[in-house]
């Protein structure tokens, strides 16, 4: 029984670890991100709603750097900073459309992901990843 334990610790451990990125290639400077626009090629921890695409672009509206989401529903925008390599996203506002409970329920995912997870952010060339505790996205410009 005591094996048992172990066993299922060290698998949960190490898909915890998994999705943790490296603290060498976590993003530093919100100006990296500016002006670039990301879609979601894979998910882990979540999965996007058949017929819908998540699109994510970094932008500067009034002198704030902003992030702007969207997956085929509503459109949400919000004040967007690095800390230590964590996007913290502040001031959302987003549209409210009926989109169905599949759609809805997606909305609320993300803007739990956006804006409560604070995700690690790593930049390797076009490809951005967005990790939080229990999800992962995958996103190239």
């Amino acid at each position: 029984m005591v094996l048992l334990v172990i066993t299922l610790c060290a698998c949960a451990a190490s898909a915890y670890v998994a999705i943790q990125p490296e603290e060498r290639l976590l993003a530093r400077d919100i100006s990296e991100l500016m002006g670039r626009r990301f879609d979601a090629c894979s998910a882990e921890g979540f999965e996007l709603v058949e017929g819908t695409a998540l699109r994510v672009s970094f932008h500067q509206e009034v002198d704030t750097n902003q992030v702007s989401f969207s997956a085929g529903c509503n459109y949400f925008s919000g004040r967007a900073a690095l800390n230590d390599g964590r996007l913290i996203v502040s001031e959302v506002s987003g549209t409210d459309l009926g989109c169905g409970r599949d759609r809805s329920a997606q909305d609320a995912w993300l803007m739990r992901f956006f804006f409560r997870s604070k995700p690690a952010v790593v930049l390797e060339g076009r490809q951005l990843t967005l990790t939080s505790a229990d999800a992962m996205l995958v996103c190239r410009e």
